[in-house]
């Protein structure tokens, strides 16, 4: 910083030279051992269905609105469900969209893990 600050010739043209090689600086205090600890691979298998909700509250509307898609393995919906209800809260949307969900996974499956 003296170098560049102090100097009464200092341009940016100067400032931006000194920086050379940004990155091998960074290495350089970068203690190495520290990228070359243990390397564990880490894999995903998608679940055989997986389930999404959500639900809404529209204050300006005085309503809520709720749905659920499942998928299959590949991605691909295989059941959607939306629904609405009259005045309530984004708690209420949430919860409703969990048990019409919940209710429909039970009407078609024998086992459910949450």
């Amino acid at each position: 910083n003296a170098y560049i600050f102090n100097d009464n010739t200092w341009s940016l043209w100067r400032a931006v030279n000194q920086i050379q090689n940004p990155h091998l600086d960074i290495m350089a205090t970068w203690d190495q051992t520290h990228l070359h600890q243990n390397i564990r691979l880490i894999s995903w298998k998608p679940p055989a269905i997986k389930l999404n909700i959500d639900g809404s509250f529209f204050r300006n509307l005085e309503s809520v609105v709720f749905g659920n898609i499942f998928r299959n393995h590949l991605g691909q919906w295989f059941s959607r469900f939306s629904g609405h209800c009259g005045i309530s809260s984004s708690l209420k949307a949430e919860l409703l969209a969990i048990f019409h969900s919940l209710q429909k996974a039970w009407n078609g499956c024998h086992r459910i893990c949450l």
